[in-house]
């Protein structure tokens, strides 16, 4: 009987609400994810963020109640405070009563080691608790699907024609006084897939484009200028522009109906070198729409531009992967 007079008392002066549990405050699952910056997907860097965040009763970060901890880089931090102001949180709760709480948010900028997924979308990799008041977001790509089907030659070799011809519209001259424009189009010995037939180049023709396969390539002047002639003298090279080479790199199927293709622009002693996401056609699987992204630039020495064959290794000198 003594024992529950007791309970009893305890209960009776125990102010209300006290018995609910004071909880933390916690962001909402649905907040949009921190833009993965441009640059630091150019040079293929990731990183983390530590900030410390004021959360109002509300459920908002109160003004200038934001306090970056650590951060791997600035345009990091950049990203991850304009995406926090905009976030919605779980207020803490206490006695019952929404109230204001101090919480630490890690982010973590992932880039994976594989190439080609730069070209898609982040997503949540992880997120989670990982003390009282302290989250962790990770955001970055996900592995390629181990389940996704291997492209057959047929498909690579409709793939990257779709990017040749992508990469080929982009070099259409914008001055109509310039004369036609030279441009070679190949495919590394390594995509394993056949060089551009008379089809191809006729689908790859435009206007004020003079479209040729590699073998049939005119020599550059970058690399002409690297040849001696029997008495010593430096040959000179053709008058007008450089011709342009687009060269197919790699193919490589991501996920069902989704692959990455590494290719490259060649003019002069300079390359241009692209990473394109290839989807499949929904109502027309035999489509592919291709959109590329510029990756890496690189400059050669001329002696490296004269040696270089369109259709097999390229050296890369400077250049981000």
């Amino acid at each position: 009987m003594r024992l529950w007079c007791v309970a009893l008392a305890l209960l009776v002066t125990m102010p209300a609400g006290a018995q609910v549990a004071a909880s933390r405050a916690r962001p909402d699952s649905f907040n949009a994810l921190p833009r993965f910056p441009d640059m630091m997907r150019a040079a293929q860097l990731g990183g983390t963020v530590r900030v410390r965040v004021v959360v109002d009763s509300a459920g908002h970060v109160e003004r200038d109640g934001m306090t970056v901890l650590h951060s791997d880089h600035e345009l990091l931090s950049a990203s991850t405070r304009n995406a926090l102001t905009q976030w919605r949180f779980v207020p803490a709760r206490r006695d019952g009563r929404a109230v204001p709480d101090t919480i630490e948010q890690d982010v973590t900028f992932n880039f994976p080691s594989e190439f080609g997924v730069a070209v898609l979308e982040p997503v949540v990799l992880a997120r989670a608790a990982v003390a009282p008041g302290h989250y962790r977001l990770v955001i970055g790509w996900p592995d390629a699907d181990p389940a996704a089907p291997r492209l057959d030659s047929a498909a690579t070799n409709t793939i990257a024609l779709a990017t040749l011809d992508r990469l080929v519209e982009s070099l259409v001259p914008k001055d109509t006084t310039l004369p036609t424009r030279v441009v070679c189009v190949g495919v590394a010995d390594s995509v394993r897939t056949g060089q551009p037939d008379a089809p191809a180049l006729r689908r790859l023709a435009r206007s004020r484009l003079a479209v040729l396969v590699a073998r049939r390539c005119p020599p550059t002047f970058a690399s002409m200028i690297a040849l001696v002639g029997p008495d010593g003298r430096v040959i000179e090279g053709p008058p007008g522009e450089d011709p342009w080479s687009v060269e197919i790199l790699a193919v490589r199927s991501y996920a069902t109906g989704l692959a990455v293709v590494e290719a490259a622009i060649h003019h002069g002693t300079g390359s241009s070198y692209y990473r394109c996401r290839a989807d499949r056609g929904a109502t027309t699987p035999m489509k592919w729409e291709v959109a590329c992204k510029l990756s890496g630039m690189s400059v050669s020495s001329t002696e490296a531009i004269g040696s270089r064959g369109l259709a097999g290794s390229t050296s890369r000198q400077g250049g981000n992967r």
